[in-house]
């Protein structure tokens, strides 16, 4: 399989674009010269288009999580999607991280890949999506957007699914002022959706599997390992206002995925539910958004979310 490798110092990454742009392994390294392993090591031989193996991170274009039973309602017209097997009937994380990706360039530490989707049973619109990986010593940044290539106007939305590697003694720093409700399924639900000031607890990830849906995260989160003194924050654009998480119980990773829409968001504003995310993406139009994966040491026990929290209200 081919693969990509970027380096930047110790830092390394491992991107295999034959298998949906996957970036499969990175090491990051703290200014302290501390390394972490960024995600869980995705198995490239157990990859299969619609049974994929966990790990790594990847791109989900063009709609992030279900869209209910795989079907939209547009201009009037039933569209039919094709369900994805690990989630039947809904369709599931659009079909980008489902194709082989083009290299456009590798450079020194970036990578620039992309993937021209032709109408097909997944989706009926012609779509350019490009993506760009640059790796520095202690961060890691990805940038994805998407481009309408067809003749009219369909709706679309975007994000990353990142597998973040989950220890004993990680902390997540994470704050949202919108919750979405969500059935059994994980389909986004018209509401109410409730609104405070939401901050899961330890507890909570260790206890339960868990798969929440949230908006208005202020694009900020971060691990604190106080056992080791470092802190991974994740930082996302303003254009990626929605985020999942999800942990299922046992595993030694958690999902921070950000998004520009809730999952079943074309279905939720079609039945004129308010702030999903949905946008209608007219011809030449683009969608895009970017994450940063940045590793900083010297930290006390408990101080990374204070300092987050901190460095938010600044923003």
């Amino acid at each position: 399989m081919f693969r990509i490798e970027l380096r930047s110092g110790q830092a390394h990454a491992s991107l295999l674009p034959g298998l949906g742009a996957r970036i499969a392994q990175c090491t990051l390294v703290g200014a302290a010269g501390a390394s972490r392993a960024l995600f869980f090591p995705f198995d490239e031989n157990a990859h299969a288009p619609d049974a994929w193996a966990k790990g790594g991170l990847y791109p989900l274009v063009p709609f992030s999580g279900r869209i209910a039973n795989a079907q939209l309602e547009v201009d009037g017209r039933r569209i039919l999607l094709t369900p994805h097997s690990a989630s039947d009937p809904h369709a599931l994380h659009g079909i980008a991280q489902r194709r082989a990706w083009a290299v456009d360039d590798v450079s020194g530490n970036t990578a620039r890949l992309s993937y021209a989707h032709e109408p097909d049973a997944h989706w009926p619109w012609r779509f350019l999506t490009q993506m760009v990986v640059e790796l520095t010593t202690a961060t890691l940044t990805i940038k994805l957007a998407c481009r309408n290539t067809d003749r009219c106007a369909w709706p679309a939305g975007l994000g990353l699914h990142p597998y973040l590697r989950w220890n004993a003694h990680d902390r997540l720093s994470f704050s949202a002022r919108t919750f979405w409700p969500a059935n059994a399924e994980s389909v986004g639900l018209p509401g109410p959706v409730a609104r405070g000031q939401f901050r899961p607890s330890h507890e909570d990830w260790a206890e339960h599997d868990l798969t929440h849906f949230y908006q208005h995260w202020q694009g900020r989160a971060a691990l604190c390992d106080g056992a080791a003194g470092q802190e991974l924050r994740v930082i996302a654009s303003a254009s990626l206002e929605h985020v999942v998480l999800h942990k299922p119980k046992g595993w030694p990773y958690l999902c921070i995925e950000p998004a520009t829409h809730v999952p079943n968001a074309f279905n939720l504003a079609a039945q004129g539910v308010a702030q999903t995310g949905c946008r209608w993406l007219e011809p030449d139009e683009t969608i895009d958004g970017w994450v940063m994966f940045t590793l900083l040491d010297s930290l006390s026990p408990c101080s990374a979310g204070n300092r987050l929290e901190a460095d938010c209200r600044k923003m």
